[in-house]
């Protein structure tokens, strides 16, 4: 008992040391941990992932997941849409430089077009400006008297003087290269004198009939006949008849003058020559027309008071002529004749015509150049001059057409005469109808086949009228039009580009102080139109856009359709989630109330022991001590129940405590 004792208390001081020892060692520990804890700053530590956080987390990558399709589509279509994009815009800048280079180039042509009518009518400034200069400079002969006129050896010494030196073929060059030549429509040079001066006829103008103060003239006109080959000249002889004894002429009248015609041969002296058929007789008026004609370009002081006239159509077989007049003046000052050189403008139409064949641009175009519709120019206004697509000639040459609100109007005078080559006659003078074979009515059919002729009454008189049917006159009638309608005017004053359907329309003016020459009548300008079809320019970027446009078609519909499909997955993802999402609330809310169902009814393995048993034990034995066999083998009664309710296990405690004997 005493070495239990010793052997009890030795233990109980190893235990007590040893207590002592780990006292002191946890103690230190603690030191050194809580000096480290001051040294080093503490983390808190993570929140615990409890299942709920990682279902949401589960949702949010699943969310994630599902817009990742969705978003690559729309990257994609927006990749699609910027290739697009540039290409339209590309296309688009294209379209743009063609459009600039091919209106600076359009532009080109029209200067070229505007110097081809500078070269047309160059030379009646030039010839008549030369002709000026010989009489400034007193040259024998080179005045025109009246003494000269009435002595056929004088008119011609005065004739090979300042006509000849312009006989020459070459000298009306205005372009070659080696083997086709372009002329300029050298017509002839005319001198008129009168019985008045510029004063009275002023005053004569501004009162009644016959508007003039101008009764005789003294006319030598030297005339190119129209005929093909080399140049066949003639002398258009205008004077008072020396042996008319009637009454005397007066102003407007022709009583007592006299018209003959003579064959020019500048080599042959003498180089008047046999008379040939003459036109009738012609006022004075008419003949000082070019430069006293209230319709005339107002002379010009700044060069030496020189005129314009027309165009014009006098009816000679030359078609449209232009005129420069400059005045004769007698000792005193006074303007009493003039001097001038006319051309034919039917050159323009070939100069316009080969300048539009040297591109492809102008392929089936045309062009056109005429006169302003303004009421200064009065018969001159709305003059076609030139037109490409609409070739005048034969007799149609006796034509003046005209662009008006009803399309190309041609007219002809009742008293034009058959050109070289033509035996149809002429109306008689003062008849408003003619027969089918006349001069007048003939020129007209040709370029009104069908179409009804009107009469209508001029200054001059009367004069047949008919609507030009002919194709290109009536592309470029629906051309002009368009233009009008669009600016006001057939002939606007500056130069405008328009895009009329499948068409290219400009309209350029003409102003010849440009090209160095005298000032054309008020409005001052002619105007040059030109039709070229759009797909001459647009051809290649019309295809472009085409093939443009349907691939932003196909991108579009695919675009679309992937939009759709994409949508269409989406919502499968979208409902498949909302599928998931709503099983696991299922889930949770079943969790929920088997977790209810559970704290409602209390459960947990027990060994109920009775009371007198439990007083018994020595030490409280542990569960699965009571639970096991180990129970039964000692001798003890036992009674297990695992997992079972609280109402069972209290059940089964009391029917073992009522089976044991001697029981409480």
């Amino acid at each position: 008992m005493h070495s239990l004792r010793e052997d009890s208390d030795g233990a109980a001081s190893a235990s007590a040391g040893s207590s002592l020892s780990a006292h002191l060692s946890v103690k230190s520990l603690e030191d050194v941990e809580l000096s480290l804890r001051k040294e080093v700053p503490t983390v808190p530590p993570a929140p615990a992932l409890t299942a709920y956080t990682a279902q949401v987390k589960l949702a949010k990558r699943q969310k994630i997941a599902s817009l990742g399709p969705c978003c690559s589509s729309l990257i994609l279509i927006a990749c699609i849409g910027a290739v697009i994009g540039t290409m339209i815009s590309s296309l688009n800048e294209s379209v743009d430089s063609l459009s600039s280079i091919s209106s600076q180039f359009r532009r080109a042509s029209q200067k070229q077009v505007n110097v081809a009518i500078a070269a047309a009518i160059a030379p009646s400034w030039e010839y008549t400006r030369y002709w000026r200069d010989l009489m400034e400079l007193d040259v024998p002969l080179a005045k025109p008297t009246v003494d000269i006129m009435l002595d056929f050896k004088q008119l011609d010494a005065h004739l090979a003087l300042t006509r000849f030196p312009f006989t020459n073929r070459d000298a009306h060059l205005i372009r070659h290269d080696g083997s086709e030549r372009e002329y300029a429509g050298f017509v002839g040079m005319v001198s008129v004198l009168t019985d008045t001066d510029w004063e009275q006829e002023k005053m004569a103008q501004q009162q009644g009939r016959p508007y003039t103060s101008c009764a005789n003239t003294w006319t030598a006109g030297f005339l190119r006949l129209p005929v093909p080959g080399d140049p066949v000249y003639i002398l258009d002889y205008h004077v008072p008849d020396a042996e008319y004894a009637g009454p005397p002429n007066t102003p407007g009248g022709v009583a007592g003058m006299t018209r003959q015609m003579y064959e020019f041969v500048p080599y042959t002296p003498p180089r008047i020559q046999n008379a040939i058929p003459t036109p009738p007789e012609m006022d004075c008026a008419t003949a000082m027309d070019p430069l006293w004609s209230p319709f005339a370009s107002p002379m010009n002081p700044d060069f030496h008071n020189f005129s314009w006239m027309g165009p014009y159509n006098p009816g000679i077989g030359w078609g449209n002529m232009f005129e420069g007049s400059m005045p004769v003046y007698d000792d005193r000052g006074r303007i009493i004749g003039r001097f001038s050189s006319s051309q034919a403008l039917a050159s323009i139409t070939a100069s316009v015509a080969r300048i539009l064949s040297e591109s492809s641009m102008f392929d089936n175009g045309f062009s056109s150049v005429f006169t302003p519709d303004s009421d200064s120019l009065g018969p001159f206004g709305s003059v076609i001059i030139a037109q490409t697509n609409l070739i005048v000639s034969g007799l149609a040459m006796l034509t003046t057409v005209r662009l008006t609100d009803r399309g190309l109007e041609a007219s002809a005078p009742v008293h034009v005469a058959a050109p070289p080559g033509h035996n149809c006659p002429m109306c008689p003078p003062g008849l408003t109808a003619c027969a089918s074979n006349t001069c007048s009515v003939s020129a007209l059919r040709a370029l009104c086949p069908s179409g009804p002729l009107l009469t209508r009454q001029t200054p001059k008189g009367p004069e047949f009228t008919c609507i030009v049917e002919l194709e290109g006159a009536l592309e470029m009638a629906s051309a002009a039009q368009r233009v009008k309608a669009a600016v006001g005017s057939f002939c606007p004053p500056d130069r405008h580009e328009f895009e009329f359907g499948s068409s290219l329309v400009d309209v350029t003016p003409f102003y010849a102080e440009e090209y160095g020459l005298p000032g054309l009548a008020p409005p001052g300008y002619w105007c040059q139109l030109t039709v070229i079809p759009r797909r001459n320019v647009y051809k290649s970027t019309d295809e472009a856009k085409d093939k443009v446009a349907i691939v932003v078609s196909v991108s579009v519909t695919g675009i679309a359709l992937g939009v759709l499909l994409m949508l269409w997955a989406l919502w499968l993802v979208r409902r498949a989630h909302a599928k998931l999402r709503r099983g696991r609330r299922r889930q949770e809310e079943g969790q929920v109330h088997e977790a209810i169902s559970l704290i409602e009814t209390l459960q947990h393995p027990m060994v109920l022991v009775p009371a007198e048993l439990f007083v018994g034990f020595g030490e409280l034995p542990m569960h699965d001590t009571l639970r096991d066999d180990q129970v039964g083998k000692r001798g003890r009664p036992r009674s297990a129940v695992n997992s079972c309710s609280l109402e069972a296990t209290l059940r089964a405690g009391t029917a073992h405590h009522h089976q044991r004997p001697g029981g409480a």
